[in-house]
């Protein structure tokens, strides 16, 4: 008879316990266990009691027949015990990594949404120069969407960085850009780049658009001037 006591088949009840802690839980693991043990123990006392048949080459005695009862029923509870607690081990971690994936993407969108705000334009650069982020102030000042400065250098959108070689490349810089016979007056600096780990993976660089900036500054330096020439007629 398969299950019984001379049967190859015995393992399949393990194997419903540890399916049962895989799809269900660990409670559900002990009750599987303790229904095998019911079942197994019933088929081996139908088979002691010669209710039902049992393999002609099997010629045990009672205290084997005990002995195989007792042994299974304690491999039935000990596999739940175990493949139950390694279950609920790894649906706790299952979890956690959901929560932490959760708080990452949350950040990730907090991170995204600052920079988007900033009234500056924000962009960073990998390790080979090419742009990777431009945010909506970024293409505001420059009138640049990000389809057109995606994968290209600094240099080719704000001219003057390669046209004034300052003594380092994190010092500020200030020059003109052209878009649509419209002059832009840019102040811009870069910062290292890092990761989690401090290693550095590119740049980030802030800009302003500093024309209207400019314009009063030359507004007030001409009213200071005719101020000084009208003091001394």
């Amino acid at each position: 008879v398969t299950g019984g006591i001379a049967s190859g088949f015995a393992f399949l009840f393990p194997l419903t316990i540890v399916a049962a802690s895989i799809l269900l839980n660990r409670k559900a693991c002990f009750i599987i266990a303790t229904l095998c043990s019911a079942l197994y123990g019933t088929l081996i006392g139908l088979q002691f009691f010669e209710i039902i048949p049992v393999a002609a080459n099997f010629g045990g005695n009672a205290k084997e027949y005990f002995y195989n009862i007792f042994a299974n029923i304690t491999a039935f509870y000990l596999i739940a015990f175990l493949s139950g607690s390694l279950s609920e081990r790894l649906r706790k971690t299952a979890k956690s990594l959901e929560e932490k994936t959760i708080v990452v993407n949350d950040l990730q969108t907090f991170s995204r949404d600052m920079v988007e705000s900033m009234p500056s334009g924000v962009l960073t650069i990998n390790m080979e120069r090419k742009i990777i982020t431009f945010n909506t102030s970024a293409q505001k000042i420059t009138q640049y969407n990000y389809e057109e400065v995606a994968g290209k250098t600094p240099e080719e959108i704000f001219p003057f960085l390669a046209k004034e070689k300052s003594e380092t490349e994190l010092e500020r810089r200030e020059g003109d850009i052209y878009r649509y016979g419209k002059k832009i007056i840019i102040g811009i600096r870069f910062s290292i780049l890092r990761n989690s780990s401090g290693e550095p993976i590119g740049h980030i660089g802030v800009f302003q658009d500093l024309t209207e900036f400019k314009a009063m500054e030359a507004e007030i330096s001409r009213s200071m001037k005719w101020a000084s020439i009208g003091e001394l007629s």
